[in-house]
């Protein structure tokens, strides 16, 4: 009647490693063809469900000198890029938890140009029959431009 069995175990619970995700969208400006908005909201760990961690984010390019992040959002969460070379650019997302869990997705973006026009119309207003001249700059500085289509 007196005896008593007791037994005690550990159990030790591992924090689960983060999931990155992004998506890429160009940022439509006209003056900006090589710009680019990087979003990692869809990026997900359990434990920040529960509300037990945080992620970081850290950004990388495959050719780093060729990128210039402009903008971070919701501490690095989304940045806006903008090249400065045409062709195809790797992009790499580590996501980090407060566990040292880490993972990384790569993504692959195709800048097609990097030309950012500016048009001055000179006079800015006109009356009827007054001729206006048009001029186009760009940052062409490397490469010249070869040609110009006009559609009035």
């Amino acid at each position: 009647m007196g005896l008593k069995n007791s037994d005690m175990l550990n159990v030790y619970v591992e924090s689960t490693p983060p999931t990155p995700q992004f998506t890429i969208t160009p940022t439509n400006k006209w003056q900006y063809p090589s710009e680019f908005f990087f979003d990692a909201k869809s990026s997900n760990d359990i434990d920040v469900g529960n509300g037990y961690d945080k992620l970081t984010y850290d950004w990388s390019f495959s050719n780093p000198s060729a990128v210039q992040i402009s903008e971070t959002e919701d501490n690095n969460k989304r940045i806006t890029a903008l090249f400065n070379e045409t062709g195809k650019h790797l992009v790499t997302l580590k996501v980090s938890d407060n566990y040292g869990k880490t993972e990384e997705i790569v993504k692959e973006v195709n800048v097609e140009s990097t030309l950012r026009p500016e048009l001055v119309i000179r006079p800015k207003s006109a009356v009827w029959k007054t001729y206006v001249g048009f001029i186009l700059k760009s940052n062409a500085n490397s490469a010249p431009i070869v040609s110009y289509e006009w559609d009035f």
